[in-house]
């Protein structure tokens, strides 16, 4: 429960604000404030430093109001996003959608930044109807991370993705390709063609690549035969 994470965490805020010199009560205080407080902070920050630097000043801001020293409220509030909210954070920064399309409309919004084009942004596709995204902090417009997660495969080729502990059937995979291609052909590439024969593992599936271009949902598929893609526009999100 919440409170009783707030609870252990402002006990072990109190110990370590009373090993830097402080009062255990002002690191309590700082550690329960920032423990409450982080999971809102994270979904505000999209990068690991601005995530860090916001905890500091909560946590520093909680050190102040409840008599303490502002530097060591700084560094408990950086311990709790650091240790509860990125070490013991299994899923990496992955994020599940119920609904597949409220999925795509976060991951297009992701891959721009003030309304410039600036990386793709990847999912599995899941049997359930829902998306997982993966974490895109070190994506490029050309390159994205598909490995965040446990994956397995059976042996009839189904693949199942792990996130909160539990597997879920793939059914395909989707990325972003937020730049407009001037050939036209939704910027699709060799890492493409890798990526799809990787999910389609000795052709057995077929599984869709599924792109997210020009605001437009793209099922693709590769012909080996003729060595095209076939491209089945969607609609949108």
């Amino acid at each position: 429960m919440v409170i009783v994470k707030i609870h252990a965490q402002g006990i072990s805020q109190g110990a370590l604000t009373a090993a830097q010199g402080g009062k255990f009560h002002h690191g309590f205080f700082s550690g329960a404030f920032s423990a409450g407080l982080a999971p809102g902070i994270m979904d505000k920050f999209n990068t690991k430093i601005g995530q860090m630097a916001a905890s500091s000043v909560v946590g520093g801001t909680a050190s102040v109001l409840g008599g303490g020293k502002f530097a060591n409220g700084a560094i408990t509030g950086a311990y709790v996003m650091l240790f509860n909210h990125m070490m013991h954070d299994d899923n990496k920064g992955a994020k599940y959608f119920e609904d597949r399309n409220e999925g795509y409309a976060e991951m297009w919004d992701k891959s721009f930044e003030n309304g410039v084009a600036k990386r793709e942004v990847s999912a599995w596709e899941l049997e359930d109807g829902g998306l997982i995204m993966l974490p895109y902090e070190d994506n490029l417009l050309n390159k994205s991370n598909n490995h965040a997660l446990p994956l397995t495969r059976s042996k009839n080729g189904t693949m199942s993705v792990k996130f909160n502990g539990k597997w879920h059937k793939v059914s395909g995979h989707a990325h972003t390709h937020p730049q407009i291609d001037p050939t036209e052909r939704m910027g699709l590439r060799d890492g493409d063609l890798s990526f799809y024969n990787f999910i389609n593992e000795q052709r057995v599936h077929k599984m869709p690549l599924t792109i997210l271009y020009n605001k437009e949902i793209y099922h693709t598929r590769y012909n080996y035969r003729t060595r095209l893609w076939n491209s089945d526009p969607k609609g949108t999100w």
